[in-house]
């Protein structure tokens, strides 16, 4: 399998009972901490059904599948192959047989599969049983028997965030998945209903919206979006739908069901369906057969007919009891062609538009950060300029429709929720190019820093694209004409009533920390970017995640001092986006976590809840609150809040300085207290020197005419040390020091004693008066602080 398809599928680390001793020798991975683990895709070939006879947990028909499935992909041939496992009551000979339409069923012992400690034991069993794969069958006419559904329950948008824009709109996946339904005359139902996905309290609010729509005819599929982080509140409000008496199919999809489709299936057991992919394959397929819900009974033909839909999970029940059903769930379906996919616009009423739309025009994203848990990653399917620009006409035609002329101007606010826009440069800035001729304006986009610099011969290098850049104007941007006084772009997250134009996903401003988190740039990249949109008159976000579980003091004040020479250079256009994210979540289906598990560090995060079911190891999910940096430093500065948007961020240096020297004395002597001590020298009138430091590479600069990035004029970087350190009057003969081309010298002079007598030499000769280590080291230290590309020590 390659790398570009076992991304696209998916793959987890099973962490082993009894210290893997069930397990295959040539299949055992030792962790860091000794566990052994075993590596596991997600989702599995074959057409498979797993009949329970005897009431046994979702868990266990999973297991049973996957053995199936896993076992036909042993083959190499047999991907498409129907499977039947029938799993019996307890004392029941396995047994093998073909049907008439050459499937493989199977007969097994189902307290048995229940009971195995671990799924290699029954993998290998099903693979002894399966045997040789006949050719692929005919199989009944897909979904031939048909039990359309009435009426489609969706959520307009169940993630509350902290985006005002989010909280009135229409989720545009949503609207996806409802337009098919239209032409098959299916009502689709919208329910305004939302979720936290962060704190304490992630339980679902606004019920009482739910329980009106409930109150109606019956309603025979509920499609819900699911992410990780409201996962206990999907849950909640399942429960909700069951006690209001509703018996619809819910459906699961989204990023969570598409990433770990077998956890979602084991763990939501009264979920009916789990969809891996786009919406849109899967929603109208699953209203033709979804009748009144799940005390319908499908029939064998029924069952066999379904098999047309891959990259799909369900449990419905069949003649015999329940039945799991595995339709090449190893698959993740896509749309060929967004372009063409329909988009029904009448569930969008006034109240959705109130802060302008929000639409989608790409999915996925080319990047390999490694903290990332988005579907179709390393991948990229878009709307072209053309399609996008159709879209929008017919959101101005919806628009007439509601209003009539007197069309409000929000309407026309466009937030762009995609991962990465501009992955695409060419489609992004025949985008640009256009915008301005149409009514609409963005609210904002997210860009790569990588998506806005050029590369050569597939190199990226730390110059950005003018081709794409120079038709990203102000103009583009709803708020570009916003009166916002100065002091609210420079202090900018106090009395912020305006939206940044472009929100940049950099998440660090530290070498090292970028290549931890698997960026792909670098410093030098990022000042190009930024000097580069600040020139052009174009306000960024820029993500800022604090710290991970290996960032280090030592990498924190490298990120701030970045970040706040930049916002020195342009205090009007450079913003870090809050609220600040303290601590890096790395999900489990994220190639971090993956990474933390196979070096024995996951006793560095914090959990939420930790899901599973007994016996089957193989479907333990842990759901990550947040990772803890190790560095105790770090995690008391993330722990105080110590981050915060006074002197252009240098107050955050402050506060650092403060918290830390507050610790530093209260530490015993040793090697903690010895290296607080250097972050402290670090940090000692460290908003000052670099308010300096800037100043001074203006200066230069203008001197010289040669300008390297990052480096602001001469005027603004005055300004910026004006706005740290005060009137010039406080330090202007301080700065002429420091701004002299002389090289500092440090004079170190350890001892004051000699027993030489030579009559030049002015050293007193008194004896004993040597210099302390403490002092020494002082002088050291302060000598490393410096700023000062030249030192001399003597």
């Amino acid at each position: 399998m390659s790398e570009r398809q076992a991304i696209q599928r998916g793959w987890f680390y099973v962490i082993e009972p009894d210290e893997g001793t069930l397990v295959p020798v040539d299949q055992r991975i030792t962790a860091g901490d000794g566990r052994i683990l075993t590596r596991r895709l997600h989702g599995f070939p074959g057409h498979i059904q797993v009949h329970d006879h005897v009431g046994l947990l979702p868990a266990t028909l999973l297991r049973a599948a996957a053995a199936a499935g896993h076992a036909l992909e042993a083959t190499g041939t047999a991907h498409n192959a129907v499977v039947r496992v029938h799993l019996k009551g307890a004392g029941t000979a396995s047994s093998r047989e073909v049907d008439a339409h050459g499937a493989v069923v199977l007969s097994l012992d189902g307290p048995a599969i229940a009971s195995t400690p671990s799924a290699h034991s029954v993998q290998a069993q099903l693979s002894h049983l399966i045997g040789e794969i006949p050719p692929p069958h005919d199989g009944a006419s897909p979904l031939a028997f048909r039990r359309m559904t009435d009426r489609v329950l969706f959520f307009e948008s169940l993630m509350n965030t902290d985006m005002p824009h989010n909280d009135a709109e229409v989720s545009q996946g949503v609207l996806h998945m409802a337009s098919p339904l239209a032409r098959l005359g299916i009502e689709a139902l919208m329910v305004n209903v939302k979720m936290s996905i962060s704190g304490k309290d992630r339980s679902p609010k606004h019920l009482q919206n739910l329980h009106e729509v409930l109150k109606g005819p019956p309603i025979g599929l509920i499609c819900i979006t699911l992410l990780e982080g409201y996962f206990e509140g999907v849950k909640n409000l399942i429960e909700e739908i069951r006690a209001q008496g509703c018996q619809a199919h819910i459906a699961v999809g989204g990023v969570m069901p598409t990433l770990a489709p077998e956890h979602v299936m084991a763990h939501l057991p009264d979920v009916s369906f789990v969809c891996r992919g786009d919406g849109e394959v899967h929603v109208p397929r699953l209203a033709m057969i979804a009748g009144q819900g799940v005390d319908m009974v499908y029939s064998h033909p029924e069952l066999q007919s379904m098999s047309e839909m891959t990259g799909l999970l369900a449990r419905v029940k069949g003649p015999e009891g329940m039945v799991l059903l595995s339709h090449r769930s190893d698959q993740v379906p896509a749309v060929d062609d967004l372009d063409k996919v329909p988009l029904n616009l009448q569930p969008l009423q006034p109240r959705h538009i109130v802060g302008g739309i929000e639409i989608s025009t790409s999915r996925g994203c080319i990047h390999k950060c490694t903290f990332c848990s988005i579907m179709g990653r390393e991948s990229y399917n878009a709307r072209s300029a053309e399609g996008i620009f159709s879209l929008l006409d017919r959101y101005q035609d919806h628009f007439h429709a509601l209003y009539g002329e007197d069309i409000p101007p929000n309407a026309y606010r466009v937030h762009i929720c995609d991962d990465d826009f501009a992955c695409d440069p060419k489609r992004a800035s025949d985008f640009f190019k256009r915008l301005l001729d149409t009514p609409f304006r963005l609210s904002s986009v997210q860009v790569s820093v990588a998506d806005l610099c050029r590369r050569e011969s597939g190199k990226l290098i730390p110059e950005v694209d003018t081709s794409l850049l120079e038709h990203i104007r102000a103009d583009c941007f709803a708020d570009a004409h916003v009166a916002v006084p100065e002091s609210d772009l420079v202090a900018d997250h106090r009395t912020r009533r305006w939206s940044s134009f472009l929100a940049i996903g950099v998440e660090t401003f530290s070498e090292r920390e970028l290549v931890r988190l698997g960026k792909g740039y670098g410093i030098e990249h990022i000042r190009a970017v930024v000097d580069a949109l600040a020139a052009r008159g174009l306000h960024m976000d820029a993500y800022f995640i604090q710290s991970n579980a290996e960032t280090t003091a030592e990498d924190l004040l490298s990120s701030l001092d970045e970040l706040c020479r930049l916002k020195m250079a342009h205090p009007h256009w450079f913003h870090i986006r809050f609220p600040i994210v303290p601590r890096l979540v790395s999900y489990f289906t994220s190639a971090n976590y993956r990474r933390m598990l196979r070096h024995g560090r996951t006793h560095q995060q914090t959990l939420l809840a930790q899901a599973e079911v007994p016996g089957h190891p193989e479907y333990d999910y842990p759901f990550v609150e947040q990772d803890n940096p190790q560095d105790s430093f770090v995690a008391q500065a993330i722990e105080a809040g110590f981050f915060t948007d006074t002197d252009l961020y240098t107050g955050s240096l402050t506060a650092l300085h403060t918290l830390w020297s507050e610790r530093v004395r209260a530490l015993p002597p040793g090697s903690e207290r010895t290296r607080g001590e250097h972050l402290i020298r670090r940090l000692d009138d460290r908003p000052r020197r670099l308010a300096f430091s800037v100043l001074s590479k203006a200066r230069r600069a203008e001197q010289t005419g040669i300008w390297a990035d990052g480096v602001p004029s001469a005027a603004t970087a005055l300004a910026a040390v004006k706005r740290v350190v005060g009137p010039p009057a406080r330090w202007l003969r301080t700065f002429s020091r420091y701004d002299s081309n002389e090289v500092p010298r440090l004079t170190l002079i350890p001892t004051w004693q000699c027993q030489m007598r030579c009559r030049y030499c002015f050293i007193p000769k008194q004896d004993g008066r040597v210099m302390s280590r403490e002092t020494l080291d002082g002088a050291i230290d302060m000598l490393l602080a410096s700023d000062r590309e030249h030192l001399m020590i003597q």
